[in-house]
């Protein structure tokens, strides 16, 4: 095999396992949405709303770390006390939530909303801050 093939394999089996990576975190997202219908804590969602629903959560998720980016480059974290920094991660991870909780409210009632993100914020956290470890969330 020449160095060109192979290194065309590796990006087609880098590929693969990027889009099989997104599929799973998809599937999980999608599981859990039907545990809240399944407990009656939302409604049943169409097809068309769970895969939106999820694609919500995923791309709220993707932006976490540029969170940390932004305040990392606009604040001067050294001088701020862990109060201060905890008030601006909190604030930080708000905003977030609200332009989730927003964009779900396009598709599902507002309550619907607002429970899906706070399951889905409880126990994944989004990486959030003040929230449970990994090693403490209850098995599901």
């Amino acid at each position: 095999m020449t160095p060109q093939a192979m290194e065309l394999f590796r990006r087609r089996v880098r590929r693969a396992e990027e889009l099989n990576s997104a599929e799973e975190r998809f599937r999980r997202v999608a599981e859990r949405i039907d545990r809240l219908v399944q407990s009656n804590r939302i409604a049943p969602l169409s097809p068309k709303q769970k895969k939106f629903v999820a694609k919500t959560l995923l791309d709220t998720r993707r932006a976490i770390p540029n969170i940390w980016r932004k305040i990392r480059e606009n604040n001067d974290l050294g001088n701020m006390s862990r109060e201060e920094r905890g008030q601006l991660i909190r604030s930080e991870y708000e905003g977030l939530r609200v332009e989730a909780q927003k964009a779900l409210e396009e598709t599902i009632p507002a309550a619907d909303a607002k429970t899906i993100l706070d399951d889905s914020m409880q126990d994944r956290g989004f990486g959030g801050f003040g929230t449970r470890s990994r090693g403490n969330r209850p098995r599901r």
